[in-house]
């Protein structure tokens, strides 16, 4: 799930006016060596939770079933320690929020498409 959320974070995560600030810092060599779970709290690996779906297509059937148990128990840990891990109010995400790729896969997740819209994340 770390190495996932390393991966995901710079490309999945971000929303458009945060990757200046990721850029920035990423070029700070102490940043840069941090684990970016480090840097990033629960409400960044909540937005990995949201893509999970779409993120985890092409995996095998075997990790799913594998990751998926894991998952929801690290979900169920997050909720029992919410007031640690959240904090209290947060702003309505807005359309331009979501990447192209998401918007495509969200609407017709089966779809032949649905693969060229993961390349278009790549």
């Amino acid at each position: 799930l770390s190495s996932l959320f390393e991966e995901a974070l710079p490309k999945f995560l971000l929303y458009p006016q945060e990757r200046p600030q990721f850029e920035a810092m990423m070029r700070k060599e102490e940043m840069a060596e941090k684990p970016l779970a480090e840097i990033y709290g629960c409400e960044y690996l909540l937005r990995l939770y949201v893509r999970l779906p779409v993120l985890m297509q092409s995996e095998s059937a075997f990790n799913v079933k594998l990751v998926g148990p894991l998952l929801a128990e690290l979900l169920i840990l997050m909720q029992k320690n919410r007031q640690a891990c959240f904090k209290g109010s947060y702003r309505d995400p807005r359309p331009d929020e979501w990447l192209d790729c998401e918007k495509i896969s969200l609407r017709s997740p089966t779809s032949p498409g649905s693969k060229a819209a993961m390349d278009l994340c790549d």
